[in-house]
């Protein structure tokens, strides 16, 4: 049998109304004739499509899909790209390659492509498309790859610096206003990134710039206030507050308070007595203790009188308190039964120092 066909493409099938969601299509239109012109009898055919990019040999740029398609008056008629994605572009010379079932081991159609089944040649080609190559730009700018411009394939991401290069954007490029504190990340903007001399104080507004935005307040001068009642640094790194000349790292004329509290707390107990923490945990503190009062005096009887030992310390009692033990054993006669002496209970001094 003698093959011949037309090829028809509509280079607008190439294009799909909403990019981002329609997959492209190839109308095809082709004609069967035996070798004497005449239309092969209508039915079912198998025809198989691969599509090159040189007339001959090669490997297949698309391949391949199979269309099972009713043959009317000789007219084949399918849509390629619908079974295998048409995924490159129509902006280079290519070409279709078409093979059709037409014999099988009986000699006859076997819906099979086989060796028995030679493509037709020569392949057809395919017209580059003008605006092919636009238009696939296009669909990737209709979200489906945002990703080298703003970092991530979403549009209405702002467009991160390390797509900007390196004094790429001059500010003869920045409208006045355009760019205020709200534009700028906290801790971007820093003294190394502002060139000597391009601020100065018209640019400042006022009240912009207060104490809290200063990392370092160095020292107040009289003209400010009494510099003995201020916060001092000096060249060498000691901080004084309550005196300009500090004499140490931190040099504090005056009372130290600890969440509006004394900074240390002392007092004394009893033995088995609760200590409770000011404010916090027990973590939040350190506890001394020592002896405060320990043994008995008898008056005119201190020659058989004898302190064996002394036990103080502190221990945990919960989250919030300890229980300071303060005793003491003592044998206050030599003619005892046991000269193990008696355990009595005593009094302790503490400390509470914060950590």
């Amino acid at each position: 049998m003698k093959r011949t066909f037309g090829v028809i493409v509509c280079a607008l099938g190439l294009l799909a109304a909403n990019a981002q969601i329609a997959p492209k299509l190839l109308p095809f239109q082709g004609r069967l004739t035996d070798q004497n012109g005449v239309a092969v009898s209508n039915g079912v055919r198998l025809v198989q499509f691969k599509i090159y990019d040189v007339p001959t040999g090669g490997n297949p740029v698309w391949a391949v899909e199979l269309h099972r398609t009713t043959v009317h008056g000789g007219l084949v008629n399918v849509m390629l790209g619908s079974k295998t994605p048409l995924n490159f572009d129509f902006d280079r010379q290519l070409y279709l390659e078409i093979t059709v079932d037409v014999s099988g081991p009986t000699g006859q159609p076997d819906n099979a492509i086989t060796l028995a089944d030679p493509p037709m040649l020569p392949r057809q080609a395919i017209l580059p498309v003008v605006f092919a190559k636009e238009a696939a730009d296009s669909r990737k700018l209709n979200g489906y790859d945002w990703t080298p411009i703003f970092g991530a394939n979403n549009p209405t991401n702002s467009i991160p610096a390390t797509k900007l290069a390196d004094a790429s954007l001059p500010g003869s490029k920045i409208q006045p206003g355009t760019i205020t504190s709200n534009q700028i990340a906290p801790q971007t903007l820093n003294a190394s990134l502002i060139a000597n001399g391009t601020i100065d104080g018209s640019k400042l507004a006022n009240n912009a710039i207060q104490d809290r935005h200063i990392g370092i307040l160095s020292r107040l001068t009289a003209s400010d206030g009494d510099p003995t009642n201020a916060v001092v640094l000096d060249g060498v790194g000691n901080v004084g507050i309550g005196t300009a000349v500090p004499a140490a790292k931190l040099d504090v004329d005056g009372r130290i308070l600890r969440k509006s509290q004394p900074f240390s707390f002392v007092g004394s107990t009893n033995d088995n007595g609760v200590i409770a923490v000011p404010w916090g945990t027990v973590g939040d503190w350190n506890i001394f203790v020592a002896p405060r009062r320990m043994g008995h005096f008898e008056a005119g009887s201190e020659n058989d009188n004898a302190l064996l030992m002394i036990e103080c310390y502190a221990t945990q009692r919960d989250s919030t308190s300890w229980t300071v033990t303060a005793r003491y054993r003592w044998k206050y006669s030599n003619v005892m039964p046991s000269g193990e002496g008696t355990l009595n209970g005593g009094e302790a001094n503490y400390l509470l120092l914060p950590k």
